[in-house]
């Protein structure tokens, strides 16, 4: 198609047009820019003296109303990290910074320069790597001094002169990482891997002492957060998150897809560097949910109170290799004591744990198969978890109630008492386990004490006590039937066949027994003072189990002076039924001979 010279001189007008508005805009983006970075070069500056800050490239887009800001750098004097590794400063830690991109997205251009109000739809930071160092405590001296960082860089402060207002609708981060280091003992004490956030509606209030000084607030904002490979104090797990859902406004959090995982690939190797026998950990959970949970009340007022937590699709495995030795100088308090002996406030209403998976697993010298323990279908409640004093002193109990499939397939429950008042630490229990077949206990009792169970049936456990810090006590009733067990040498693999005769001669194979009676067994075990509350627990038990199967077990028997209250109860009720007897023998003839003169 041929153009006619109107169209020609038409098109060409236009192309100038565009172009000369292209040159303007990259005109006034590479002015807008120069500008924008001296008003930062002199905001950033004119905070510090100790931090060292650069900025590699300053970019302006006015159609996007985009600013960015590469490689920003915000790095601590070493004169400082030295002062602050050495306790001479008033600072309990410092930051050091460097942004691979920070974006102001979505600036109203014109009003950020002439009225001096920033409007923004975002600010980003991406490829950002933060680390905090933390020195000792600063002496009495220095804290009682003004706070040095008052006349220094402040992170969450932005100083800008000349700026009236800052309005922003939310803050990204992006592939991000976080270190913090402690000085002193010159180690990491944790780390990310790849680390996204996103906060939405959040405030920007000025100072009220500096107009040109903004802080950012936080009274209704949201929060997004998924993070990989978090490295947790200590050095022996890594945390990672899936999505974490928390609003302010109504005090609601959400985590999804939260997981725990040992640092170690190879869980003995991990067990041999602690040296001590202690349990390692591998959990993933699919949701939890926290209402009524103040995030900023806890940060500020170090006080934790939640309505309510929910956690569902727990799936959590335990090894504890027992080749090395315990811990003696450990004091694992129970859970009613560690309520009580905590530094900060925590009130919890409910905890409710829903379709938990757990496998419990031992290793042992001179033993190819791990002991193992498993709880399917795993239901846990917990109510009033308090260490408020005022809401101890109601005297309101803690109280617990666990549900499981033991072995994955018999019914279990155990109920918890915990009283929070009391001052020698007493709780109590209860519990009941359902019938199944005594070989499914095998795959724990087999490689732990070299018990196998041949035959036998288990119709039902019942049991109740309490303990302290440091004994316990209660009652069993343990129902079986048709008993047989074998027990193997050392080395679990060859038969011992006088010890499996001698288990089956001199244990009960049932109960009740021949006669009928039915034995209740006495749980009675001291403490282990430098194992946990699982390890009490479980000892327990195993008292009763042993008092009911040994033909020399403890059982519940009444003393003398019962029977004798019992003896002279029963016969006094026997006296005072004669005597109602005569009563009404002598009652009868006397209406009879009534009967006969009437007649």
């Amino acid at each position: 198609m041929k153009l006619s010279k109107k169209q020609k001189r038409l098109l060409i007008i236009t192309g100038i047009i565009v172009g000369v508005l292209a040159v303007a805009v990259i005109s006034i983006n590479i002015f807008l820019a120069t500008v924008i970075r001296g008003k930062i070069d002199e905001a950033l500056n004119k905070n510090t003296t100790d931090y060292h800050i650069s900025i590699k490239r300053v970019g302006v887009n006015i159609l996007t109303g985009n600013l960015n800001i590469r490689g920003l750098k915000i790095i601590p004097d070493s004169s400082l990290i030295n002062d602050v590794k050495q306790g001479k400063v008033n600072l309990k830690f410092i930051q050091h910074s460097e942004i691979g991109l920070f974006r102001i997205a979505g600036v109203d251009i014109y009003k950020a320069i002439v009225k001096g109000e920033i409007y923004a739809r975002k600010i980003l930071f991406k490829d950002a790597d933060i680390r905090i160092y933390k020195g000792p405590k600063p002496s009495k001296a220095l804290e009682n001094l003004e706070d040095k960082s008052n006349d220094k860089f402040n992170p969450d402060s932005i100083y800008i002169a000349g700026l009236n207002k800052i309005n922003l609708h939310e803050i990204d981060l992006i592939k991000c990482k976080l270190q913090i280091f402690d000085l002193e003992k010159d180690k990491k004490l944790f780390s990310t891997g790849n680390l996204n956030l996103n906060l939405h509606s959040v405030d920007f209030v000025t100072h009220p002492d500096n107009p040109n000084v903004f802080r950012m607030k936080f009274s209704k904002f949201k929060a997004g957060l998924s993070v990989k490979s978090l490295l947790l104090p200590g050095g022996w797990y890594f945390l990672d998150v899936e999505n974490l859902y928390y609003n302010n406004a109504d005090n609601f959090l959400q985590i999804d897809g939260l997981a725990l995982h040992p640092t170690y690939k190879d869980k003995y190797k991990m067990a041999k560097a602690f040296g001590y026998t202690k349990e390692i950990f591998d959990l993933d959970i699919d949701k939890i949910y926290i209402k009524s949970f103040d995030l900023f009340q806890t940060l500020v007022k170090n006080e934790l109170i939640i309505d309510s937590i929910g956690i569902s699709g727990l799936d959590v495995s335990i090894l504890k290799d027992k080749r090395y030795p315990f811990n003696t100088t450990l004091r694992p308090k129970l859970p009613n004591q560690q309520l009580k002996h905590l530094d900060f406030p925590v009130y919890i209403k409910t905890i409710s744990l829903k379709g938990g998976n757990l496998v419990y697993q031992e290793k042992m010298k001179d033993v190819k198969e791990l002991m193992t323990a498993s709880m399917g279908n795993l239901d846990l409640d917990i109510r009033f978890v308090t260490s408020v004093k005022d809401s101890i002193r109601t005297g309101k109990p803690m109280k617990a109630v666990l549900k499981a499939d033991f072995m994955k397939k018999v019914p279990l429950r155990i109920d918890f008492v915990f009283p929070l008042k009391r001052v020698k630490d007493t709780f109590y229990f209860s519990g009941s386990l359902g019938s199944a077949q005594l070989s499914v206990f095998n795959q724990a009792s087999f490689p732990a004490i070299g018990l196998k169970f041949e035959k036998g049936r288990l119709n039902s456990l019942n049991f109740k006590g309490g303990a302290n810090d440091s004994v316990s006590r209660g009652e069993m009733t343990m129902l079986y039937q048709d008993m047989a067990a074998e027990v193997v040498k050392k080395d679990r693999i060859k038969k011992n066949k006088f010890l499996s005769w001698a288990a089956d001669a001199v244990s009960h194979t049932g109960n009740p027994g021949k006669k009928g009676k039915t034995r209740v067994a006495v749980m009675n075990f001291n403490r282990v003072m430098y194992k946990g509350f699982g390890n009490f627990m479980w000892k327990t038990l195993q008292t009763g189990i042993v008092n009911t199967v040994s033909p020399v077990g403890k059982t519940v028997k009444e003393d003398k002076s019962q029977k004798k209250q019992q003896k002279q109860k029963a016969e006094k009720q026997d006296q005072a039924k004669k005597q109602e007897k005569k009563k009404s023998k002598s009652k009868s003839k006397k209406k009879n001979k009534k009967s006969g003169r009437k007649k």
